[in-house]
């Protein structure tokens, strides 16, 4: 970067670009000082003096042509000399094929000008002559090339980039006639866009994304309903609600989106609607055939519903509707339209097919929720910009609040389910989620006939704040170029934790579903995020059975969660460890299979493939080690006898209770085949080892009994204590504490340690395994034991709490809850109570239960009704159904001192 424009400032500045983007260059040369623009214009060669030598076999035309040019080139010499001489700074000017007549033309209409005007014309000459270096150089020119390599192999003939980087972002596009302010057909892209607004939308309504359609279409006056499948129970059309149409979980099957007529029973157009707008993928009418928020279907029609409950509200079209909220985010004046038409007077990309040919315009009939949105890459890229800043924001960004964004980028427990073995993603809200080793990332895609979009940001980890959106003309084959053009981004912006290995394009383009292609050509390529796996050594404890269990070299077809140990810790020949100083990044290492608390399934499972099918006579499953806090209460072991699952699943071993640090043996009655094993964890928790035998030796047979006999046998020697990670200590007297809270700024913290607060009461689980005297520290939290961490429950109705006197009286306004280490042990929920007198009275309820698992890894700011309204002294704070927090704060206006 310094030798295109032998400028310091320009070239670190420069340095911490990603693609050659001339707007930047531009951007950053403007901003060069006048003393430092004088500097480097004196490295550039002078204007007129390169000198031409005239052939010797030079015909009298030549010669006559170049005696003329010579005197131009003399008087160009003088003039120069009279500019620098007049301004101080060398003349700089993109000279490339002038001729000399033009520059000196170019030079005389400068010579009148002010000097200021004149180190501007020289910072823009300058950028654009370093823009034709960076051309040159392998970083810029050798990437630009490169990716219209990567286009030419795919039969791509338009794209366009947009990057983030902490330097900030740049654009580029690629095409004839096309520049970065040209439209592309965005596809699916929309569905973030249009979750954010509904979130906005709604409420401010105060409508709940969990409210039904159905009931919202009737307070809306509309005439027609959401109806189920003639073969599905008939409460099917009334449980859709908002938010299964933002998840892909409605149960609506994608086709003509049919709305009945409570009156008449007949389908019905909606007035802001024509009948191509319902066509979502094929003839059929769109109906709920599954149970709403139980599976993960992709649909276009949820989407469309969205767009016509919006519509029904507000009785107008919905870009009309989405308009402000658009502007607000900063998305209309980059170029993002909700249109069905093309805008006229903007750049178009063609839309291609797989051979290059051009789409007919037929093509842009698609409601606007659905795919009907066109725009830039760098207004979609502002988008998710906003959406990471009110991701991270206490106060959010624009019209999306911090609430709403944590919602949007929220995958309830960590759950794999149909839409990670579909895409190798979780599904949020609007966004796909997917947390690799060491970062997390939204991503989504759009494609339409003609188009195909990609969208990958990440919101936390070391690469937080990077991303790109790329957009591109064609089909199957832009889709390829998109994933491959995605991954040379990720190695140029040196992503943790991704390594661009070789992908097999040949199995991704036969793909029927765009997103699918992603999770072989991109998603594969990061390193996923998994607990730590056991060390091992030589000296190692094997059990001696192993090699006779079914299950060994089996592999994992699917698993559901394990975000605590990992799946193959069950089917390790190792005997199990326990390292009480052994933390990583999930919380403690264990050497089991132990998935996350609060599952909202019935069951975590696992699937293995044996690598040998086998007759099943005896199971042993063992706990060890798994301590009553989060050993998994009972289990279930199913077999399929079919190898691609056609067959019923069948139980080997039925459900049976477990206790912890315990085997439990088992004879089976009736041997059983299997091919494929299912392992049914109740609801969650740690399970140790699960081994299959066949046979067993007359030493071990006598061990297992009937079910009807068979109990868990608690293992002799005890668990050792965990040693949980140190904290930092605050401890502080009265009378500095006071000191401190004489002098505390308006709004301070009134639950701080260093001002004199206490915790005075907490039930009996909540500091079980942490100091509960660190939710009030002034200092910032280390780890998931440095707050309050209560034991996981699964008893219905349970609470954990504590209770913190104030600093001082405080008429409340918010209350912030620090979940920053609690990724996954967050509760599900959060009530807030206060007390007008400490240790006097009834608790009064100031922020209502309400959900907060979204907040896992972040933080929450919690705003009673009426802000300032309530008076206290002390704070309760309520956890459902336990779970645990680092830290807790509580400001408003300052009362009298306690």
């Amino acid at each position: 970067s310094f030798e295109a424009l032998s400028s310091k400032a320009f070239a670190e500045a420069h340095a911490r670009s990603v693609i050659l983007d001339e707007g930047r260059v531009h951007s950053i040369a403007e901003k060069i000082s006048d003393e430092e623009t004088v500097v480097a214009a004196g490295f550039l060669s002078r204007i007129g003096d390169h000198v031409e030598v005239l052939p010797e076999d030079a015909t009298d035309e030549q010669k006559q042509k170049f005696e003329e040019e010579r005197a131009v080139r003399a008087a160009i010499r003088r003039e120069v000399q009279r500019y620098e001489t007049l301004f101080g700074i060398r003349f700089v000017m993109r000279v490339g094929s002038k001729p000399p007549s033009e520059v000196l033309e170019a030079i005389r209409a400068r010579i009148d000008n002010p000097r200021h005007v004149e180190l501007a014309n020289a910072r823009t000459a300058m950028a654009e002559i370093a823009f034709d270096r960076l051309r040159q150089t392998a970083a810029y020119g050798g990437s630009e090339i490169m990716l219209q390599k990567i286009a030419e192999k795919h039969n791509v003939p338009a794209f366009q980039i947009s990057v983030t980087t902490p330097a900030g972002k740049q654009s580029m596009t690629y095409g004839a006639n096309l520049t970065d302010a040209s439209f592309f057909g965005l596809g699916s892209m929309v569905h973030p866009v249009a979750t954010a607004f509904a979130f906005d939308f709604f409420g401010r309504r105060n409508i709940s994304l969990d409210t039904s359609v159905n009931k919202v279409l009737a307070d809306a006056q509309a005439t027609y309903r959401v109806q189920a499948a003639p073969s599905a129970p008939p409460q099917w059309g009334d449980a859709v609600t908002l938010r299964h149409l933002v998840r892909h979980t409605s149960g609506l099957s994608d086709g003509k989106l049919r709305l009945s007529d409570p009156a008449e029973g007949s389908p019905r157009v909606p007035q802001h609607f024509t009948p191509t707008d319902f066509l979502t993928g094929g003839e059929a009418p769109s109906v709920v055939d599954e149970q709403p928020g139980r599976t993960w279907r992709y649909s276009f029609a949820g989407f469309a519903l969205l767009q016509l409950v919006i519509e029904a509200l507000e009785k107008r079209p919905i870009a009309d509707v989405a308009a402000p909220f658009l502007r607000a985010m900063g998305m209309e004046s980059l170029g993002f339209t909700l249109g069905q038409q093309v805008v006229h007077g903007r750049d178009f990309a063609s839309p291609r097919d797989d051979f290059g040919n051009r789409i007919p315009p037929g093509f842009m009939q698609q409601a606007p929720f659905v795919a009907g949105a066109f725009g830039t890459a760098a207004a979609m890229q502002t988008f998710a910009e906003g959406v990471y800043a009110a991701f991270k924001n206490l106060d959010g960004h624009g019209p999306l609040t911090h609430d709403h964004a944590r919602r949007m980028l929220h995958h309830p427990g960590y759950r794999r389910g149909g839409c990670h073995e579909a895409l190798g993603m979780n599904m949020g809200s609007g966004y796909y989620l997917f947390p690799t080793e060491e970062n997390d990332w939204m991503a989504y895609c759009g494609a339409m006939a003609g188009y195909r979009s990609l969208q990958l940001f990440c919101i936390d980890g070391p690469d937080e704040g990077k991303g790109f959106t790329i957009n591109a003309a064609g089909e199957g084959n832009a889709q390829l170029f998109v994933a491959a053009v995605a991954r040379k981004l990720c190695g140029q912006l040196d992503v943790h934790s991704f390594a661009d290995i070789r992908v097999d394009e040949s199995t991704a383009s036969a793909s029927d579903f765009a997103g699918r292609a992603y999770r072989q050509t991109l998603v594969a390529c990061f390193a996923p995020d998994r607990p730590e796996a056991i060390p091992r050594s030589r000296g190692d404890a094997k059990d001696a059975r192993f090699m006779d269990n079914l299950l060994s070299g089996a592999t994992v077809d699917f698993c559901s969660n394990d975000r605590f140990g990992r799946v193959e810790n069950l089917i390790s020949r190792f005997e199990p460890r326990f390292d009480p100083l052994w933390f990583g990044r999930q919380g403690k290492v264990t050497d089991c299979w132990e998935t996350s608390r609060h599952n909202n399934k019935d069951c975590d499972n696992v699937v293995f493939r044996l690598k040998t099918p086998g007759e099943v006579k005896f199971v042993y499953v063992s706990t060890k080690f798994c301590d009553k806090n989060f050993v998994t209460p009972f289990i279930q072991i199913q077999g399929c006898a079919d190898p691609n699952e056609r067959a019923p699943w069948f139980d080997v071993l039925p459900v049976t209770r477990l206790q912890a640090h315990s085997i439990l043996r088992v004879a089976l009655e009736v041997p059983k085949f299997v091919r494929r094993v299912r392992i049914n964890n109740i609801p969650d928790g740690g399970i140790a080892r699960v081994f299959l035998y066949g046979q067993l030796t007359d030493e071990y047979r006598p061990l297992y009994k009937p079910l009807s006999a068979a109990t868990p046998l608690k293992i002799a020697h005890q668990i050792p204590r965990t040693r949980n990670p140190t904290t930092t200590p605050y401890h502080i007297d009265a009378a500095t504490a006071a000191r401190y809270a004489a002098t505390a700024g308006p709004g301070a913290n009134a639950a701080s340690a260093a001002f004199g607060a206490e915790v005075v009461a907490a039930s009996k689980d909540a500091g079980a395994v942490s100091e509960l005297r660190d939710v009030i520290s002034p200092f910032p939290p280390l780890h998931m034991y440095d707050g309050m961490l209560t034991r996981r429950s699964r008893q219905p109705g349970n609470y954990e709490s504590v209770v913190v006197k104030l600093a001082w009286r405080v008429k409340l306004d918010h209350v912030v809850m620090n979940f920053t280490h609690f990724r996954n042990n967050a509760p599900v929920e959060a009530e807030i109570r206060v007390r007008a007198k400490a240790g006097v009275g009834d608790w009064a309820v100031a922020v209502p239960r309400q959900y907060v698992k979204h907040y896992g890894g972040g933080v929450a700011k919690l705003v009673p009704a009426k802000r300032g309204a309530i008076a206290c002294e002390e704070v309760q704070v309520i956890l459902f159904p336990c779970g645990g927090f680092n830290r807790i704060e509580v400001r408003g206006a300052r009362g009298a001192k306690l």
